[in-house]
């Protein structure tokens, strides 16, 4: 089986879950004998898989110009903005985005796909998330080849019900009806789906994320810093992750015992949150922010942990 796939980053250029979890599942995949396109908006470097074909929009075969797009897994409208007024688009250079804001930088990528699904042999599309639906939906137009629509998260869940961007949500309800089949990566996701976008729950199948690892990377270690027992937390620090319940968790936990670490691993809007509240409740000298990490560092980790939450 030929599989089109279409996200927004790919390891190493990935800033979160999304792009490890598309890591993970296309070397699966290809280990059952599928053969993968994965179509990324950028490349940001030189990049290559040994079991899959990794191609950038930018850099496709069917189409010569060269564009240079700001756009990442994640983002919000507020922070496409922060990314186009950090970047000099003085006279003297040529100002080579996509689009004005977030929205039109969607549609240009779906207009990709397009060319990229004449091109490209495969059997069936599989978009991630709302920013490919839109492309998943032209490369079936196109081919006329069957749309799985993979549904990390919704608005919903990046929101909390609050504010929800009427924009993405009509993306997100008429990718999943123009879908043959939704995978939903949890029975709560596909709850959300059924009660906030009208889809039939025959047509959503629940395939839940794993974990690749080495047995050695989980070994088990009593103590961790400085003899204390080690609590992780792993994952972008926003609304979604709910690393507000972690502290205050922990909070409650170093009421009655002490000799316990917190560590947080990743980054996001929250984390400036987390640093003053932990200072506010006095356990400050028990969390430790360690920022982004990848590959080796992860396993660390890990490793470090007795508990991860």
């Amino acid at each position: 089986m030929k599989v089109l796939m279409f996200g927004w980053e790919f390891p190493p250029y990935n800033k979160g879950g999304l792009g490890t979890a598309c890591h993970g599942l296309s070397k699966a995949l290809s280990k059952k004998g599928a053969k993968i396109t994965f179509v990324i908006p950028k490349a940001p470097g030189k990049l290559g898989s040994d079991f899959l074909d990794l191609i950038s929009a930018e850099d496709c075969s069917i189409d010569i110009q060269r564009i240079n797009s700001p756009l990442s897994a994640y983002m919000t409208p507020e922070e496409y903005q922060q990314e186009i007024l950090r970047t000099d688009f003085s006279p003297t250079r040529k100002r080579d985005i996509y689009g004005k804001n977030l929205f039109q930088e969607v549609e240009r990528y779906a207009k990709k796909a397009a060319l990229i699904a004449m091109e490209k042999e495969h059997d069936v599309i599989h978009a991630h998330d709302w920013m490919t639906y839109k492309a998943g939906m032209v490369a079936k137009q196109v081919s006329g080849k069957p749309l799985i629509a993979h549904v990390h998260a919704t608005e919903f869940d990046r929101t909390g019900g609050n504010g929800v961007n009427q924009y993405v949500y009509d993306i997100e309800r008429e990718g999943m009806h123009a879908a043959d089949q939704i995978i939903a990566v949890s029975q709560f996701t596909k709850d959300k789906i059924v009660e906030h976008y009208g889809i039939n729950p025959e047509k959503i199948d629940v395939v839940h994320n794993a974990v690749e690892f080495n047995e050695d990377s989980f070994i088990y270690h009593q103590g961790g810093i400085e003899g204390d027992k080690v609590v992780l937390f792993l994952g972008r620090i926003t609304l979604q992750k709910g690393p507000d319940y972690f502290l205050y968790a922990a909070k409650k936990v170093l009421d009655y015992m002490d000799n316990v670490t917190f560590i947080v691993v990743g980054s996001g809007d929250m984390q400036p949150f987390l640093i003053k509240k932990s200072a506010e409740l006095g356990i400050a000298d028990k969390f430790l922010f360690t920022g982004f990490l990848q590959g080796k560092d992860v396993d660390r980790a890990y490793r470090m942990a007795n508990l991860y939450v």
